[in-house]
Formats: structure tokens, sequence, C-alpha cells
């Protein structure tokens, strides 16, 4: 195996852990009642449905090319 197809495995398992930690983040948020976000005194489930889920799309639609939002 070569630099390139190295780094391209790498890259693949970055993309695919990524995209799972968020895919559990938003179904963790979905499972959770809305009481418990006004409890810990954060965002509302709402906001953070939403916030979520534009993780996912944008980690689906722009895979690797916003790295910070990768990192967030």
């Amino acid at each position: 195996m070569g630099i390139t197809e190295g780094m391209t495995l790498l890259n693949s398992l970055l993309f695919l852990a990524s995209l799972g930690t968020r895919l559990f983040a938003l179904v963790d948020a979905i499972r959770r009642p809305p009481q418990a976000f006004e409890a810990a005194g954060k965002l509302t489930k709402t906001a953070w449905m939403i916030i979520l889920s534009l993780g996912v799309v944008v980690g689906l639609v722009l895979p690797g090319t916003v790295n910070l939002l990768n990192i967030a």
C-alpha cells in the first residue's frame, strides 16, 4: 500500500468516525426529553435538533471540504 492509498483510507475512516459521532449525537438528542435540555440550562431541544441535523447534512454534502466543521 502506497502513501496515497494509506491517506485515502485514513481520510475515509476519519469521515466515517465523524459521521458516526454526528449521528450518535443526533439520535441521543432525539431520545432525550425536552425537560432534560431545560434542566441543564442549555439551548432548547428544538435548537439542538436543528444544529445537529445541519451538522449531519453538511458533513454528508461537503465531506472533507469544511474540515473545521468536522472538528466542531
